[in-house]
């Protein structure tokens, strides 16, 4: 029974996993109406401007994996170091920082910085919060590293790197004279920003799949981590080969960003070792680890691509960066937030595990659809606009995205049917109250209403389900 509890979260956590998913359905509804707007951009223009829209559309997606990982977190912190101190109070300013930038930011009030939409302000808090996390990170990591120490390296390396990527992008030398170095600076920011969410994410789900007694992967060689260190810090340079950064920056970046290959060949093999698995075989929260693989490989091919001087030059800053961002955001991270609520969530259910993944399947095939549509419409956009002035080719373009509001559509329609599993599950947890009641009543009472006294913890589900289906709790029972 001890173990079994050891295992889930309490209630209590449930709130923390609703708020990314309200985060991540907004930004599913949001992305739709930009859709639209994409084709239409004179539809409803007085109520819905797109400069207010995707800033919102942006910073909902953000907040998604910021909240996601912060939930994440607290969550393997406490199912391995006892209950995290001041819960209530950081969900609550969790909440804070999400209602409080998405208003200022649909008001008009928003920083206007890309990807970084909410007042300054609200990054001394956010910031705040994720220094919190790494201290509680760094208090338990030898804990962590029992369990898995690449895992637990990452995860404490993301943290940090998510903390000095914000005051970085927030700093006041962004406003120094100079485009140069504003945009070196910018690029740079956003790169730790970015990767060390990733970084993050990846650690907690190497932590998350390790089962109980196992033991995850152990450290590599100190090579390989300040070989990662110089890819992570040195690949902000390829943003544009064109700005005038100093060339030995665009060089390092060009070395650093093919270096990936290394890891995308990696992925390949990992994938193909794996190939074969049918729907409900393994854990729940499988499924969803084995698309953030798939939409791992995608997002490391295409970002060493992009980042070859010759394709960079056609493609940057067009709808292709788009494509290779919502790959990344929805199919990698998306999905290890959510594989890693499942994980927890506790509940055994093959007919469950199944559907879900069902969903992440169809929500895998939209999403591929959305991007194709978006990678057309950019590599047509970034042809044409080496001859043609923007009035010319921008209605070209604008034909490709016909199909985009139909496809965001059915990707927001299964991102929602997914959320709804996960829910379900969810659900799982906020009955342990009652589960922890019920059980301790089957103990107390051995036999009653045909249930037999429990020998094994690992009985303990199929005990429960039998007790409620024959009856077994009655109000009499309770008291």
């Amino acid at each position: 029974m001890r173990q079994e509890q050891a295992q889930r979260p309490c209630a209590g956590s449930r709130l923390l996993m609703v708020l990314p998913t309200i985060c991540l359905l907004a930004a599913a509804l949001v992305g739709v109406i930009v859709g639209v707007k994409s084709v239409r951009p004179e539809w409803q223009t007085g109520l819905l401007s797109m400069r207010t829209l995707q800033p919102l559309h942006a910073f909902l997606g953000v907040s998604f994996v910021l909240t996601g990982l912060a939930a994440g977190t607290i969550i393997v912190l406490e199912q391995q170091g006892g209950r995290f101190a001041g819960r209530g109070l950081f969900t609550g300013a969790l909440v804070l920082f999400v209602v409080g930038s998405a208003g200022l930011i649909a008001t008009g009030h928003g920083s206007g910085v890309e990807y970084v939409a909410w007042p300054i302000g609200m990054t001394v808090l956010i910031g705040g919060l994720f220094t919190i996390l790494s201290v509680n990170v760094v208090r338990h990591l030898r804990t962590l590293a029992c369990v898995s120490a690449e895992g637990a390296w990452l995860l404490g390396l993301g943290l940090v790197l998510v903390v000095l990527g914000l005051a970085e992008r927030s700093s006041e030398v962004m406003a120094a004279p100079g485009m140069t170095r504003a945009l070196t600076i910018e690029w740079h920011a956003l790169d730790t920003f970015f990767a060390g969410w990733n970084a993050a994410l990846y650690g907690l789900g190497m932590l998350a799949i390790c089962r109980p007694g196992e033991r995850g992967r152990p450290l590599r060689s100190r090579w390989m981590f300040v070989l990662a260190a110089f890819c992570l810090l040195s690949t902000f340079g390829h943003h544009h080969y064109m700005s005038p950064q100093p060339a030995v920056l665009k060089s390092i970046a060009l070395l650093a960003s093919m270096l990936a290959a290394v890891s995308f060949v990696r992925h390949v093999w990992t994938l193909i070792r794996e190939r074969g698995h049918k729907p409900g075989e393994g854990p729940p929260e499988q499924a969803f680890f084995r698309a953030a693989e798939v939409f791992t490989l995608a997002a490391i091919g295409s970002g060493v691509l992009l980042a070859i001087p010759h394709i960079n030059i056609v493609l940057h800053g067009t709808l292709a960066i788009v494509a290779h961002s919502m790959g990344s955001m929805i199919g990698v991270n998306v999905m290890l937030i959510l594989g890693i609520f499942v994980r927890y969530a506790g509940r055994n259910d093959p007919a469950w595990s199944i559907r879900l993944t069902r969903r992440v399947r169809w929500v895998g095939v939209a999403l591929v659809l959305v991007c194709v549509d978006l990678l057309l419409a950019g590599a047509a956009e970034g042809i044409l606009r080496l001859d043609l002035p923007f009035q010319e080719f921008d209605s070209r373009v604008r034909l490709w995205l016909v199909p985009l509001p139909a496809f965001g559509l059915v990707l927001a329609a299964t991102i929602g049917l997914l959320c709804r599993e996960v829910w379900l599950g969810l659900q799982n947890i906020a009955g342990d109250a009652e589960s922890v009641k019920v059980l301790r009543i089957i103990e107390a009472k051995p036999g009653a209403s045909g249930v037999e006294p429990i020998q094994d913890e690992m009985e303990v589900g199929a005990k429960l389900a039998q007790a409620r289906t024959v009856g077994a709790v009655s109000s009499a029972d309770v008291e």
